[in-house]
């Protein structure tokens, strides 16, 4: 996985961290973990809190981490923002809503 547009900080102002996924430097997110690839066969599960788009991929920012995904997927992930959902890549990539209220 390209990771050129992923900056990690090293040291740096503590109250910049929103949480231990990502921080902000100017309007800019910055990742402070690297996404885990989702493998082919497997499923992500779990409340959607963000999408980030990098140059060639988006991130899925989950209640359990950062997953990379296809960029064309960016639009769908936005209208799911908040919701519990699945991301299933079997033969391409399906993505499923669990519930139709927030999840917590």
């Amino acid at each position: 996985m390209p990771n050129e547009s992923i900056s990690r900080p090293v040291g740096g102002d503590s109250s910049l961290l929103e949480d231990k996924r990502y921080s902000f430097a100017g309007n800019k997110k910055i990742l402070q973990q690297v996404p885990s690839r989702l493998k082919e066969g497997n499923e992500a599960v779990g409340k959607l809190l963000d999408v980030l788009e990098m140059d060639d991929f988006v991130v899925a920012a989950f209640n359990f981490g950062l997953i990379s995904l296809p960029l064309e997927l960016a639009g769908e992930l936005r209208e799911l923002q908040g919701k519990k959902l699945a991301i299933l890549h079997l033969d391409g990539w399906h993505v499923r809503l669990i519930d139709m209220g927030t999840y917590d």
